[in-house]
């Protein structure tokens, strides 16, 4: 099994490497790294839930089945997600253009389409725009976002909402879970820094790729490096155990005593967008899973 860093945050290269600030100035990519218990809770929460719904013969987007070891794996097929796009500005600063929220789209559908987890495509249903410059620079612990996420919040427990603002405290990113969404339904959701988008200023981080990032962890994937060298790591198979995040692109890295390489190209670890460019199929095996557990829509 693999390990994974769910519980400190993300940490790009010092800025100086890939970015235009400062050497002294640190980026951390998210903080979305739970507690082992809480990882732990979790999987055990899928599986209640799954074999409720098989032993119910309840229709996911595609079928429920038991394995020999008694796991249930969901197997989707055509999810369509909807994304409503928050636009977080303070006056001029934070504007985006409809272009690039085009290629943002066009992007996570790219990176999704050409892994294992072709199964999910996202279609843009609209977009709105706020001036408020709180909101703008909040970062991932301010208590803002219990006031700004419900009053911009759109769709069911299968909709992509997609807020863009300047993060703040040097972060990049930062997403809900999907276990999250029962006890903080208007609190689900994905932030991304604007810079980040196509186009964007934050050199090696501004083609698309950190909402990919984000939106893995909206589907209930976690880093490679979760729990680094013990415990459940990130609850997929095919992701070697890793200590710390990666955050160059260099192969043939070996940790925590494997004799596989660190996923560097992993598109859940911490490297620069040109060089994460793949899921796993035990990553879109957990996805699957945690889509039909937790985001499934009810049926009418």
């Amino acid at each position: 099994m693999t390990a994974s860093s769910v519980g400190t945050p993300l940490t790009p290269p010092p800025r100086a490497a890939c970015q235009t600030q400062t050497p002294d100035d640190e980026v951390k990519v998210d903080n979305d790294t739970p507690a082992e218990s809480k990882v732990v809770k979790e999987k055990e929460s899928e599986q209640d839930k799954l074999k409720k719904d098989s032993d119910n013969q309840q229709g996911t987007s595609g079928e429920l089945t038991t394995g020999a070891d008694g796991q249930v794996q969901a197997r989707l097929t055509d999810v369509r997600i909807p994304v409503h796009v928050h636009v977080i500005r303070s006056a001029e600063a934070g504007k985006v253009s409809a272009d690039q929220i085009k290629q943002q789209i066009e992007q996570l559908n790219k990176d999704f389409g050409a892994s294992p987890l072709s199964m999910f495509t996202f279609q843009l249903m609209g977009t709105d725009e706020t001036d408020n410059s709180s909101w703008f620079t909040a970062p991932p612990t301010s208590s803002v976002y219990n006031e700004m996420k419900p009053k911009l919040r759109k769709g069911d427990k299968n909709a992509l909402n997609l807020y863009l603002n300047d993060v703040g405290e040097g972060y990049l990113g930062f997403a809900t879970f999907p276990a999250d969404y029962r006890a903080k339904p208007q609190l689900d959701g994905v932030v991304v820094k604007y810079t980040t988008l196509p186009g964007g200023s934050l050199t090696g981080y501004n083609t698309g790729k950190i909402a990919t990032h984000e939106i893995g962890h909206w589907l209930g994937l976690y880093h490679p490096f979760q729990g680094g060298c013990t415990g459940p790591g990130d609850e997929v198979d095919d992701t070697p155990a890793e200590a710390d995040p990666a955050t160059e692109c260099t192969e043939g890295v070996k940790s925590c005593g494997s004799d596989s390489d660190i996923p560097v190209h992993n598109h859940m670890n911490y490297t620069p967008d040109n060089c994460r460019t793949e899921f796993t199929p035990g990553q879109a095996k957990r996805a699957e899973n945690q889509w039909a557990a937790y985001r499934q829509p009810t049926a009418a």
